[in-house]
């Protein structure tokens, strides 16, 4: 048993350190980072919870110590230190159920909706609390084998093989588990994939964001015009913006600098609106501009493309 208690000090050093050092990553670089781990896409995570997934991780460091030492102090230690990573665990636990209870089966990709696959259930409803349900009950699982060790070593020597082989059993599913990952944005050679325009990442619609633009109604010919276009939602950031350039769901959007892969007809951006400029020629009567294509990054650190256009009245 002294053994068993010591190699969970060791686990929980290897897993604990590294999951730490990560966490301590996005800690100190949030504002690179946004809580994602490279290559992933998604919303960007409350630092908040970056705060708690780090103090989580340093008790899981402390409680491994504790279990190293496997004497008395040590096992006192290691069993308090996993008072909050059970409590954590418990509370993401009771808010992935809350928030997975109204998900639907259903999935979006291109503006259609499908059935999702099981593997598709399993990543995105139920594969979140199940993790949070195995690591709560493997770690109330590994407190109860602690203390019964601390007994031991104060002379209470009743040991019970179900509990070791039911500790052994449930670190082994914990330490299989593999880190959650969401790939729900699809991206080619590093470039993304624009096909999430009007969904988030769960595949659930959002709220339509509309081009709008400020404009003289009638001009003359010869006028300088100039047209301000902005987006109806601010937490849409305009990135880029160009015209008379063909873009779908299938487009690449280059996340390095910004920019919509095979438009090269760019238009100014200037503190999140588009400015265009240009003196009025040709003949009488309503024209139209050729459609503007914006490129946005929202809040959740994910790119889409948004098409418009404005007319005005060229006067006699």
């Amino acid at each position: 048993m002294k053994k068993v208690i010591q190699l969970i000090g060791v686990i929980f050093l290897l897993i604990g350190g590294y999951f730490a050092v990560k966490a301590g990553y996005h800690l100190l670089n949030y504002e690179l980072t946004w809580g994602l781990n490279q290559g992933t896409f998604g919303y960007a995570r409350p630092y908040w919870e970056i705060v708690v997934e780090f103090l989580f991780w340093l008790t899981v460091i402390i409680g491994g110590l504790g279990f190293l030492t496997s004497k008395k102090l040590g096992l006192k230690i290691g069993s308090y230190s996993l008072i909050l990573p059970i409590l954590t665990s418990s509370v993401f636990l009771i808010i992935s159920i809350s928030k997975k209870l109204d998900y639907s089966n259903i999935l979006m990709v291109n503006n259609e909706s499908r059935k999702m696959s099981l593997r598709e259930q399993w990543e995105y409803i139920y594969s979140e609390p199940i993790y949070f349900a195995v690591l709560v009950l493997a770690l109330i699982t590994i407190m109860i084998v602690s203390k019964h060790q601390f007994k031991v070593e104060n002379g209470y020597n009743n040991s019970s093989k179900k509990k070791i082989y039911l500790m052994i059993f449930t670190l082994l599913i914990v330490a299989s588990c593999a880190e959650k990952r969401f790939e729900n944005i699809q991206y080619q050679n590093g470039n993304q994939i624009l096909n999430v325009n009007s969904t988030n990442r769960n595949g659930e619609a959002i709220e339509p964001v509309l081009m709008k633009a400020i404009s003289p109604d009638t001009v003359e010919i010869g006028e300088l015009i100039d047209v301000k276009v902005f987006l109806s939602q601010p937490n849409f950031k305009i990135v880029d913006a160009s015209f008379d350039c063909e873009v779908s769901d299938m487009s690449l959007a280059d996340t390095t600098n910004n920019k919509i892969i095979g438009c090269s007809k760019g238009l100014f951006v200037e503190n999140d609106t588009v400015r265009i400029q240009f003196n009025v020629g040709g003949d009488f009567g309503e024209k139209d501009f050729p459609e503007i294509v914006i490129l946005s990054k929202g809040d959740d650190n994910v790119y889409r493309y948004h098409k418009g256009t404005f007319n005005y009245f060229v006067k006699r």
